[in-house]
């Protein structure tokens, strides 16, 4: 019989290697279990959202991919019904302008007026919203982005011309795309700030973008009554209150 030495120095790295593969597993096993746990919890949300709208509806449009996600169509839901706008406008259109548009047409009044700067978009949520029966209380507007100078520099933003309103109760913040500028959706609150009714609530979604955070650092700044909560959904989002 021969006797097979392995050197000390490959019984080491063979050692280390295996250390790495068994943490890699336990990552492994560690990320299923949170896909799964997302999974389950986006599918529970859109089943409240079901629940919320209370309507035998046509089926809904993907809340996947660009749509928003299913826990913050939960909270759009829901702040619809506790607060009761009268008004609510959406900067960018699609699957949460029909979910607005069926949860105010439970509560009987208001309306919802969303900003798209995409053409097509904006064409495809009306035909949804016919599709739907909701189109009544609704109105898309097709907003081209237009430069506007604030705060010294210049920004890309949805064109206010065919939106004359004000007093908007609330405001949901869901675009332009964060590929078009850097910090793209901050121009929201200082051009629409003197709209804002008394009571006005803003929900901004990709809270957890860092982006997104500098945005509402800034705003809190520049606007000292304004409150904001962070709520932990898949993508981050932020409630923001006016004083």
């Amino acid at each position: 019989m021969f006797a097979v030495i392995i050197p000390l120095g490959v019984i080491a790295i063979l050692t280390v290697q295996l250390d790495s593969l068994r943490k890699i597993n336990k990552q492994r096993r560690k990320n299923s279990e949170r896909l799964h746990e997302t999974y389950f919890e986006q599918a529970e949300s859109l089943f409240t959202v079901h629940s919320l709208i209370n309507h035998e509806t046509p089926p809904l449009p993907p809340s996947r991919g660009w749509a928003a996600s299913p826990d913050f169509l939960r909270e759009v839901s829901s702040l619809i019904y506790t607060e009761e706008p009268r008004l609510i406008l959406e900067i960018g259109s699609g699957l949460s302008t029909i979910i607005s548009a069926y949860c105010i047409e439970q509560l009987g009044e208001g309306r919802v007026v969303s900003l798209d700067h995409e053409a097509q978009y904006a064409a495809n949520t009306r035909r949804q919203l016919r599709r739907h029966g909701v189109e009544d209380r609704t109105r898309v507007i097709h907003a081209s982005l237009r430069s506007y100078q604030l705060n010294g520099g210049t920004w890309e933003w949805y064109s206010l011309d065919e939106f004359e309103e004000n007093a908007v109760d609330l405001v949901i913040i869901d675009g332009p795309p964060a590929i078009l500028q850097e910090r793209s959706r901050y121009p929201a609150v200082p051009l629409l700030f003197e709209r804002l009714s008394d009571d006005a609530v803003l929900i901004l979604d990709d809270g957890s973008r860092q982006e997104e955070e500098e945005i509402v650092d800034q705003w809190l700044e520049e606007y000292p009554g304004l409150e904001a909560e962070f709520l932990p959904l898949e993508m981050g989002a932020y409630v923001l209150r006016n004083g």
